[in-house]
């Protein structure tokens, strides 16, 4: 897959508090989205930027847990993704992985993310 893409639609501008951040590998096998606190609501994700079927889990940043979403998700379309709530410090800051389970390396279970 080659050039830009934008992978989360209906985000705010890039300053502000509730921007969600994403990144997909190029051959679309991984996709993560953070999620910080200050964001409300579903996000939704372009799945075309996957190269196959997906699985999805939400990362819990404050304790290193993963929270199984779905899989065999089609890699077409959008889709929207609500965060499970309050993460187990008691804000809303996550991360959603997506990956297409074809070798794509796991994401480290001490991942923090730091302000």
């Amino acid at each position: 897959m080659s050039g830009m893409r934008t992978l989360v639609s209906g985000n705010s501008a890039a300053d502000a508090d509730d921007y969600v951040t994403a990144a997909a590998t190029p051959d679309g096998t991984l996709l993560v989205a953070y999620v910080p606190p200050a964001r409300t609501g579903s996000i939704t994700v372009d799945m075309g930027a996957m190269s196959g079927p997906s699985g999805a889990r939400w990362f819990d940043p404050t304790n290193g847990i993963y929270t199984q979403v779905a899989t065999g998700l089609a890699n077409s379309g959008s889709r929207a993704f609500t965060p499970p709530g309050n993460n187990s410090a008691g804000q809303r800051e996550w991360v959603l992985v997506l990956d297409t389970g074809t070798g794509a390396p796991a994401a480290p279970t001490d991942l923090r993310i730091v302000p």
